[in-house]
């Protein structure tokens, strides 16, 4: 039997990575994986278009995975994005300092953000 993994992301290639003695096969959509873990580089700038879920990630463990997946390949640096919203600036990412919004709005960010 043949087994496939749907979806070249950060999921699908760990999952091919943990089972990459057992002949998986990894299909994905887009010319190249990475999913969302993706970053361009424009003017001297580097943007990362996404993977922000593992960059703040508490889990040493984790982190420590998926850094000796990248042999060198990362650079790390200390974030200090902020998004001004209503005339404050919030600490990115936005869902992980709700409470520096003025309290009418935490109620609002909550249902926008988590569609509760």
């Amino acid at each position: 039997m043949k087994t496939a993994i749907l979806g070249g992301g950060l999921t699908g290639c760990t999952l091919a990575y943990l089972l990459k003695d057992k002949g998986i096969e990894i299909i994905e959509k887009e010319d190249e994986c990475g999913g969302l873990m993706r970053s361009i580089q424009e003017d001297g700038f580097t943007f990362d278009i996404g993977g922000s879920h593992i960059i703040f990630s508490k889990d040493k463990d984790i982190l420590n995975f998926m850094i000796s997946l990248l042999d060198g390949n990362y650079v790390q640096r200390r974030r200090n994005a902020k998004i001004l919203y209503k005339g404050r600036f919030i600490k990115y990412p936005f869902e992980n300092s709700l409470v520096d919004l003025p309290k009418e709005d935490i109620l609002n960010a909550y249902i926008i953000l988590f569609k509760i």
